[in-house]
């Protein structure tokens, strides 16, 4: 199969792949984002300098820096579907990825502009880009190849207050390796967690060669659970920071659990 698709039950989230396995969100929606600003009208004057696309702090910065070739002003945002739809309101963004799979879209018609997921438009616009260029899913495995992803840890703690200790450790972890820690987005909202990134810039569009990012949150809807992520683009560096916080949370006692 040139494409392979996936979807949850209820058809909001979607997963791109080929033989060879799954492609991450920010890769494949390189494609999706291309199609999706070659589509979209000229508006003369009133053209922003560049298209702001909302992403949630798993996306990795690689596929990032490929955003911004196209124009992109990639924005920070947490998860939530309405959280995100809102907040793509409140800025005008075109869309907005989150590595989970969820895919949002602005859509006007009839002189109405509103925000929701359509994934029958996510599928159909990479479908038409696959065949526009058969070598599509080559080029997003050539990114792919160059990064390295934990996945999510999910660590069950003892109690609120193991939890706690624990994630203050790994904050801690972080900021002794110099790492820049943002807990909020640029206007000022809770991202229910914190982005630990070190070597990357993306108003300059560059990564340091030992570049990493990981996000680490308390979980909302589960008593007591740690949730981590990394990408790096050095995969010995990614292995020893995943061992160094699975180390973290088993000293307060945790559980690892799926």
């Amino acid at each position: 199969a040139e494409l392979v698709i996936g979807t949850d039950g209820d058809g909001d989230r979607l997963v791109f792949g080929d033989a060879r396995g799954i492609i991450n969100a920010g890769f494949i929606s390189i494609p999706i984002l291309r199609k999706l600003l070659a589509d979209r009208p000229a508006s003369g004057m009133n053209r922003p300098e560049s298209h702001k696309i909302i992403y949630d702090p798993k996306v990795n910065p690689l596929a990032l820096v490929e955003w911004a070739k196209l124009d992109i002003k990639p924005v920070l945002f947490g998860n939530g579907h309405s959280q995100i739809k809102e907040h793509m309101r409140r800025i005008g963004a075109l869309a907005a990825v989150e590595e989970s799979g969820h895919y949002y879209h602005s859509l006007t018609g009839e002189g109405m502009t509103f925000f929701a997921e359509n994934s029958l438009l996510t599928v159909l616009t990479l479908a038409r880009a696959l065949r526009e260029n058969r070598e599509l899913l080559k080029e997003m495995w050539a990114l792919q190849d160059r990064v390295f992803t934990t996945g999510e840890i999910n660590y069950q703690m003892p109690d609120d207050n193991a939890r706690d200790a624990a994630l203050q450790a790994v904050l801690q972890y972080f900021e002794d390796d110099h790492a820049a820690l943002v807990s909020e987005t640029e206007e000022g909202i809770d991202l229910m967690g914190t982005v630990a990134s070190k070597g990357v810039d993306l108003e300059a569009g560059e990564l340091d060669s030992a570049w990493y990012s990981g996000y680490v949150r308390a979980a909302t809807n589960e008593k007591s659970v740690l949730r981590f992520y990394l990408s790096t683009g050095i995969s010995n560096l990614g292995l020893q920071t995943e061992q160094r916080i699975r180390e973290i949370f088993e000293h307060y006692h945790g559980n690892a659990i799926d």
